[in-house]
């Protein structure tokens, strides 16, 4: 992505005459990369190096990341004016920052690269190892030497935004969902026929469970009183607050006269032994944060453990990911459907397995990562269609048509940070606890960063 700053650092420079010098030497130890900045060059963009007019380079054209600590960096050839040949003898100094200004001077340099090299990972190897690489905006310049050393005149900035670093979910089946069934015990310690507290699955088992509701397999809860093929189970995956909703009108339905319904069978676990209303941690209530968070990564097996991640390669795809103004303000994308087998639930439905998180702005190194313009989760109909339809409006906080061109960033993010409770399109970013719980949240997402310019 790409900014371009005009007359500064080099603004006087450029109008001096040009002097011949040759700073300190630069030792290449064969790697064709020699380290710089705070890996011990005394190279310096800003004092020590006169600027070469005679040298014909645009600078630095992209900047994407990889991954949480990979971003590519990439030029075109530099050469003397009138001189291609000279192109094979060029090295490029590397510069980088956490701001637009940093790249632009001395102390932002991580790298010189080898004659003719034209591409350089950035692994960050230069930076402590506690420091966080991910979900970070950072900028980049880069500048061409010759056999002199001597330098081009550019300041041009792209920018790469790592995401997070991947983490998958958190709720197994076995460790996590299974257990809270069995530590739910009877509050008024009623025992059944081996004289052990009641619990779930004194009546919710597979061999005649109370009301149809097999609670001790993973395949009896996403049936619920269903089938596998015909569920209809208090579980909705993906929907971890209507699922939680669902079981506790479930379990509680019915009334205290008909000594048959499920109130009446599950009053012990809403009432504490002396009568009083129940509160957290009483039966039924307890059961609320797992089965929430659960059902918000999918009612999986186990944990997703990979980001999503658009298949661009494929046929089906050719074509799809671009945009157009519809209205006058408003945007619509055109997007494939991400990919991501692992977090398919066992009902197979692709409804709200994958947020589409939509960055956008007026140009590359305008768009605020930190605060995306809008997710898109699909209904099930959506989930159904051949491409991915987002619209969003592009206006200001005054409803006015913010750009007539803009540059838009769409990236898949699964279900495996969705029980974070944040809300990630408001939040105070000032805060860093709210900064923590975003980090987290958006752990989950594709690396890809696939531009596409939309114009009114």
């Amino acid at each position: 992505m790409s900014f371009n700053f005009k007359n500064c650092v080099f603004g006087l420079i450029a109008v001096l005459p040009l002097a011949i010098s040759c700073g300190p030497s630069l030792p290449d130890d064969g790697s064709g990369v020699v380290g710089g900045g705070a890996t011990g060059s005394d190279f310096s963009r800003e004092t020590e190096y006169s600027v070469n007019l005679n040298i014909s380079f645009a600078g630095i054209t992209d900047a994407s990341a990889l991954s949480p600590n990979e971003v590519l960096i990439s030029w075109g050839d530099a050469m003397f004016i009138d001189e291609p040949a000279s192109a094979a003898g060029m090295r490029y100094v590397i510069f980088r920052g956490l701001t637009r200004q940093a790249p632009l001077q001395d102390i932002g340099q991580i790298a010189i690269t080898g004659q003719g090299m034209l591409t350089f990972t950035d692994d960050f190897s230069d930076l402590p190892a506690t420091d966080d690489l991910d979900n970070t905006t950072w900028y980049y310049s880069v500048v061409a030497i010759d056999s002199d050393e001597r330098i081009s005149n550019n300041v041009q900035v792209e920018i790469a935004r790592t995401p997070s670093a991947y983490a998958p979910g958190t709720m197994s089946f076995d460790d996590d969902v299974l257990p809270m069934f069995i530590n739910i015990k009877n509050p008024t310690g009623i025992t059944d026929s081996s004289n052990n507290v009641q619990n779930c699955l004194s009546c919710h088992s597979s061999s005649g469970a109370a009301g149809g509701m097999d609670l001790s397999t993973l395949e009896g809860i996403l049936a619920g009183v269903g089938t596998p093929s015909n569920p209809d189970s208090f579980i909705i995956p993906f929907l971890g607050d209507d699922s939680y909703t669902e079981f506790r009108a479930r379990f509680t339905a019915g009334t205290l006269f008909d000594q048959g319904s499920a109130l009446s069978n599950h009053l012990d676990y809403l009432l504490t032994p002396g009568g009083d209303p129940a509160v957290a941690g009483d039966g039924l209530e307890d059961l609320a944060l797992p089965i929430r968070n659960w059902a918000f990564e999918g009612a999986l097996p186990t944990p997703d453990s990979t980001p999503p991640v658009f298949e661009f390669a494929d046929v089906n795809n050719a074509g799809l990911y671009y945009g157009k103004f519809i209205d006058f303000d408003t945007v619509r994308l055109y997007i494939p459907h991400a990919s991501d087998p692992e977090s398919i639930p066992i009902n197979g439905s692709l409804a709200g397995q994958i947020d589409y998180v939509v960055y956008a702005g007026t140009i590359s190194n305008t768009i605020d990562w930190d605060h995306p313009v809008m997710i898109k989760s699909l209904t099930i109909n959506e989930a159904g269609q051949d491409y991915v339809s987002i619209d969003f409006d592009w206006v200001d906080e005054a409803g006015q048509l913010l750009s007539n061109d803009l540059v838009v960033v769409v990236r898949p993010m699964d279900a495996a940070g969705r029980s974070v409770d944040i809300d990630v399109l408001d939040y105070d970013d000032n805060d860093q606890s709210q900064l923590d719980l975003f980090r987290l949240r958006m752990r989950n997402m594709s690396p890809q960063e696939v531009e596409m310019l939309i114009t009114h």
